[in-house]
């Protein structure tokens, strides 16, 4: 094999590898803020309460249907500073959660106040990623802990089918291209090369033009991170009632 076909062959598998090392870095984190949830929950004697499945499921299908009814009504270059302003709110909170425990509240308030306008400003690829990571972890930790382990199980079985239904008839595509042209993605961004990791996040519009070499992929924020970020926390939660 030639060094020019080795290197090619690293540059296409570079996106595998680096959305699986997301994926783990989405589990440390998630473990570490998980962990301390725990204690905290213990040291208060507090039970969380569980959650049935279909309250879940409601509200992710109906997201669903009002996201899809709103891309589809209003252009979502006219979207594009509600979308940010969303985006600034949760990625500031996955930040205040993930520090929250571990951190004063001043400091901890203060440091995702100040990554939330960052984002906002200097949207960076890196920052989006380390964002959405803290993101999806705040939410599989806070969360996690209000379903027991099955009902985790058949909520992520059908979301699950849900996103291979939704990939097969092009929805999923549909809604990424949508959400491209606003600059907002609920994402990780994959650059091909990796002096593209300190691209402005608004490049990411390209993928729109389909192009025959790609510079960045796309790891989408609700199927496999979210997924692993709430593991830990299901299986953390099922020793919370044990004496």
């Amino acid at each position: 094999m030639s060094l020019q076909t080795e290197q090619h062959t690293i540059v296409r598998l570079r996106p595998f590898f680096c959305g699986s090392l997301i994926l783990v870095l989405s589990q440390i984190v998630t473990f570490f803020v998980a962990f301390q949830e725990k204690d905290f929950l213990r040291e208060r004697d507090i039970v969380p309460p569980e959650l049935p499945l279909t309250l879940p499921l409601l509200y992710f299908f109906g997201a669903v249907v009002l996201l899809r009814l709103i891309l589809f009504l209003i252009p979502a270059s006219k979207l594009r500073i509600a979308l940010k302003v969303l985006f600034i709110f949760l990625f500031s909170w996955g930040v205040f959660v993930v520090l929250g425990l571990s951190s004063p509240i001043p400091v901890a308030s203060l440091i995702s106040v100040t990554c939330g306008i960052l984002w906002f400003f200097i949207p960076r690829v890196w920052l989006h990623n380390l964002l959405m990571i803290c993101a999806l972890a705040g939410v599989g930790s806070v969360f996690g802990f209000l379903f027991a382990p099955w009902t985790a199980i058949a909520l992520m079985l059908v979301i699950s089918i849900y996103d291979v239904l939704a990939v097969c008839f092009g929805y999923m595509m549909w809604m990424v291209k949508k959400l491209a042209q606003s600059e907002v993605l609920p994402a990780f961004i994959i650059p091909r090369e990796i002096s593209n990791w300190n691209a402005d996040l608004r490049r990411v519009k390209e993928i729109e033009d389909e192009p025959t070499v790609k510079e960045f992929s796309i790891l989408g924020g609700g199927i496999s991170p979210f997924h692993f970020c709430l593991w830990s926390p299901f299986s953390l939660s099922m020793d919370l009632w044990a004496p």
